[in-house]
C-alpha cells in the first residue's frame, strides 16, 4: 500500500512550539485547546495575511528548529515501512520544503521516498489540492489532522485516517474517514 502522511501535527509536533513561539513573540496566552479550527486566523480573531507572515517568521527562527516527531510516530513508522511505501504529503509552504527533508531525514531515516509541500495559506493560489497530489502519486491512504484534506482524499477514493486534533473533534466524519488517537493504533490497524 502506498501511504501519504501529512507533516505538522502528524508527524511533527509543532502545534504546541508555534503556540510556545506565538505567545511569547505577541504577548498571548493560546493554548492547544483553543483551536476550534485548522484556521488559525479565526483562533487568533486576527487577519489571514498576518497570521501567515507571523507563521513563516516562526519557520524562519530557531523556535522551529526544536520541533520533535508527534510520540510513537518512528516506531510506527519503522514498522509500516518494512510492507508499504511512505511519503509525505504536506500543506507548508514549498520555501521550507529543504528544511522539511532535513527535519524528516534526521527523524525518520530513510522511510520516505518524496516529500511534497502543497502550500496551503501560503500562495496567492490557495496552495495545491492534497487530494490531487494524493491521487496522481496512487497513494492509497492518506494519514492527515485536517478534515479538509480529508474530504479532498475522499473524492479521489482515497481513504483518511484522521489523527485526533482539537481543531477536527467537532467533525463528523464522512465514510472513508475513520479517526484515530495515535501512531499505535494506526500501527496496530496497518500491520
Amino acid at each position: 500500500m502506498r501511504i501519504a502522511v501529512d507533516c505538522d501535527d502528524v508527524l511533527a509536533d509543532s502545534m504546541p512550539v508555534f503556540i510556545n513561539y506565538y505567545n511569547q513573540h505577541y504577548n498571548k496566552k493560546f493554548a492547544k485547546s483553543h483551536f476550534f479550527t485548522n484556521l488559525w486566523w479565526d483562533v487568533f480573531n486576527d487577519e489571514k495575511d498576518a497570521v501567515v507572515a507571523r507563521y513563516l517568521d516562526f519557520v524562519k527562527s530557531e523556535a522551529f528548529d526544536v520541533v520533535k516527531p508527534i510520540v510513537g510516530a518512528q516506531k510506527a513508522l519503522r514498522l509500516l515501512k518494512k510492507n508499504h511505501e511512505l511519503i509525505v504529503v504536506t500543506g507548508r509552504p514549498k520555501a521550507i520544503l529543504e528544511k522539511t527533508k532535513k527535519w524528516a531525514e534526521y527523524y525518520f531515516p530513510g522511510i520516505f521516498n518524496e516529500i511534497y509541500c502543497t502550500d496551503l495559506h501560503f500562495s496567492s493560489g490557495g496552495g495545491l489540492d492534497k487530494g490531487e497530489i494524493c491521487r496522481s502519486k496512487k497513494v492509497d491512504l492518506l494519514i492527515d489532522d485536517y478534515i479538509e484534506f480529508a474530504q479532498e482524499c475522499i473524492e479521489h477514493n482515497i481513504n483518511v485516517f484522521l489523527m485526533n486534533q482539537p481543531w477536527n473533534r467537532r467533525e463528523i466524519l464522512p465514510a472513508g474517514v475513520t479517526r484515530v488517537k495515535s501512531w499505535r493504533e494506526i500501527a496496530n490497524k496497518l500491520t
